[in-house]
């Protein structure tokens, strides 16, 4: 595997249009940026100990991400192939593909220009205005729906199914009653789908009241209400005026509860009780260890009540 660089990444590309590699993995805009790889730069976007992201820059209106997957993890092919597999659903929210080298764990796609993350966006909820928020919430919720009619075929190439087992061994450390493990099994089983399941405030991005969803490494079949859960805990945490899971509840949270009710409804227009319970027990095991647990449960309870 080669290991890439901010100053090889070029290298790289030169090498790959030098020996034709993987040539039959490539479209019109991969094979555009090799014929005129001498009018790009290399930014980097946001390298850590996981990946290597960078931005091939041609202009400002022309640019496409580079990632290089698991740099120093040992999880690496998950992470690709979950990323990939995702993306191969060519939906329009979702980043163009544009190639994929397996060998080196690298793909490059498509990047949302003009797109700001949805964490961004909430905090200025009040210059935004209800309208323009629930028209963000509707979209959003829609591309949700699209995403939780998907299932994955799982194979040895494919094997990214989240399975129960490693919730049980979390669950049982954590909550040591017993009948909680059995409603969250029974919670769990009753749908699979395909999940995005790292929507966190940066992996959600808005054009006025267009929404793209990014970063698809973490994605895996599992139950639907795991994203819902990431979504209602980014709407509580950018628009509430306190540490919303950590204290009682002040503030603006009646604003807040309308904006989750409305983008649950949008979800589902017959979002029941049943399913709010479901939806209690799956967020009560979503991020618990972040939050102090006794405000965490009681807020969850008021807030889907």
């Amino acid at each position: 595997m080669v290991i890439l660089s901010k100053y090889s990444v070029l290298e790289y590309l030169t090498w790959v249009r030098t020996n034709n590699y993987l040539e039959k993995k490539r479209d019109k805009e991969f094979n555009y940026l090799l014929t005129n790889l001498s009018n790009y730069i290399v930014l980097d976007v946001d390298s850590g100990t996981n990946n290597l992201v960078f931005e091939l820059q041609e202009s400002a209106s022309n640019c496409l991400i580079f990632k290089q997957f698991g740099i120093d993890v040992e999880e690496k092919n998950k992470f690709f192939l979950s990323e990939i597999t995702a993306l191969r659903q060519d939906l329009d929210f979702m980043p163009k593909l544009h190639f994929y080298d397996y060998q080196n764990k690298i793909i490059i796609i498509e990047k949302f220009v003009g797109y700001e993350p949805i964490s961004l966006k909430l905090r200025n909820c009040k210059k935004l205005g209800s309208e323009t928020i629930k028209n963000i919430l509707k979209t959003l919720a829609t591309r949700l729906k699209v995403i939780h009619k998907k299932t994955i075929i799982h194979s040895q190439e494919n094997p990214q199914k989240y399975p129960l087992e490693k919730w049980e061994e979390h669950i049982k450390a954590n909550y040591p009653i017993a009948p909680f493990w059995k409603l969250f099994e029974n919670v769990w089983n009753s749908s699979q789908c395909l999940v995005h399941h790292d929507l966190n405030g940066a992996n959600v991005l808005i054009k006025d009241s267009d929404v793209k969803i990014i970063d698809w490494e973490m994605s895996e079949m599992g139950h639907p209400y795991l994203d819902l859960c990431s979504v209602i805990r980014v709407i509580c945490l950018t628009m509430g005026d306190s540490p919303f899971f950590n204290l009682e509840l002040t503030g603006n949270f009646p604003q807040i509860k309308d904006y989750v009710e409305y983008f649950l409804l949008q979800y589902d227009s017959k979002f029941d009780f049943t399913k709010r319970e479901q939806l209690k027990v799956i967020f009560k095991i979503h991020s618990f260890y972040l939050f102090d647990e006794e405000y965490y449960f009681k807020n969850i309870d008021t807030l889907l009540s």
